[in-house]
């Protein structure tokens, strides 16, 4: 029995990335042969990348079992499958649906529409079993025809104890965001229209509107020069409404400053209007920050109980929210300790890597 995992981009400081590095860990301590297959491969961890010509001859052993992480659309990927000879699990990470980018980028637009098109014939091929990163992510596939029995839930591998165990924050940042005199309130997310950031914009209009302009939000992501529409669209409201003083957009940050952001900042703001799991937010528990959010697709689902998660946009309440948690202690210590306990339950890496040995003895077991 061998494993190969597969995806088109095999990065560090990537969330798939992540997740295969560490299922490719895990396979690997189980004495169990295990390999990669992408065709961007940008990691320094222990991991070996099979050439095509040697991937091509094990695809064709019955005993090989392929993990194909499904998170974009990947024309070589998909040949691959329909050459393979061998077991098949899919993990599936979700793929933005196109309407999200119809007004900012035509490319976008194609090859998200690419992407779910393609997961309609992949969930079609009988040898795939399906792992999902969410209830949410997973529905997605029922709807699609796929049995339930066919599929399990697995939240996908993360860096958050390593990022605290050897990554240094920074004193100073963190000084800066602690004695400020503002409100802290932090997102994480790439720019690109699914993550919010207009909600966040209109959020802290009415929020300096109602109170005070004693607030600043951090919004810490890559620009996608693609999107340039939509960056456009983010500065222009920014610009007509003044609020610079209050909305800084980091870029890309080091793995220390943005510890440094998670532990200095106040609240995490997560707005988005399309998450199939969303790491950042189960970050923001780890290290103790209460979480507002919009209750869309796997967002409510990931944050667990007793989490302050709203139905409806509604800027003035959000801003609100945030003034609330911020002035009254008691219930920001509630939220933080749920949000620890959300974490712990069912988010921590000892959990996650139970689950995955559990699901592998499994599934060789019964000779899927």
């Amino acid at each position: 029995m061998e494993f190969i995992i597969l995806h088109q981009t095999i990065s560090d400081g990537d969330a798939i990335g992540h997740d295969i590095q560490e299922m490719y860990k895990i396979i690997k301590n189980k004495g169990i042969s295990v390999w990669v297959f992408c065709e961007n491969f940008n990691s320094t961890e222990d991991i070996v990348n099979l050439n095509y010509e040697l991937l091509k001859k094990k695809i064709n052993e019955k005993s090989t079992v392929l993990i194909y992480h499904h998170s974009i659309y990947w024309k070589l990927g998909e040949e691959i499958i329909n050459q393979s000879n061998c077991k098949l699990i899919m993990k599936y990470h979700n793929i933005t649906p196109p309407i999200f980018f119809e007004k900012y980028s035509d490319n976008y637009t194609k090859l998200t529409t690419l992407g779910r098109e393609q997961t309609k014939r992949l969930v079609r091929n009988p040898k795939f079993s399906f792992l999902s990163d969410s209830e949410y992510n997973n529905k997605e596939l029922l709807d699609l025809g796929v049995n339930i029995e066919e599929t399990s839930i697995l939240a996908p591998f993360h860096k958050i104890e390593i990022l605290s165990s050897l990554v240094k924050e920074q004193e100073e940042m963190i000084s800066f965001l602690k004695s400020n005199g503002c409100i802290n309130v932090l997102f994480v997310g790439r720019v690109a229209p699914n993550k919010g950031h207009l909600n966040i914009c209109h959020v802290v209009n009415s929020y300096r509107k109602l109170y005070d302009m004693n607030i600043k939000f951090w919004i810490i992501g890559g620009y996608d020069q693609e999107i340039n529409l939509y960056n456009q669209e983010i500065e222009n409201l920014i610009q007509s409404n003044q609020l610079d003083k209050n909305i800084i957009f980091t870029n890309k940050i080091s793995a220390e400053t943005l510890k440094s952001f998670f532990v200095g900042c106040d609240i995490f703001l997560c707005l988005s209007e399309h998450e199939g799991f969303g790491v950042p937010l189960i970050e923001a528990q780890y290290f103790e920050k209460p979480i507002v959010a919009l209750n869309r697709a796997a967002v409510k689902e990931t944050v667990g109980e007793n989490q302050i998660v709203t139905d409806k946009f509604d800027p003035e309440y959000l801003a609100s929210v945030i003034h609330t948690i911020a002035n009254d202690q008691e219930i920001y210590n509630y939220l933080v300790l749920q949000g620890i306990e959300n974490f712990q339950k069912r988010f921590s890496l000892d959990v996650l890597k139970m689950k995955f040995e559990d699901y592998i003895d499994n599934y060789l077991r019964i000779g899927a």
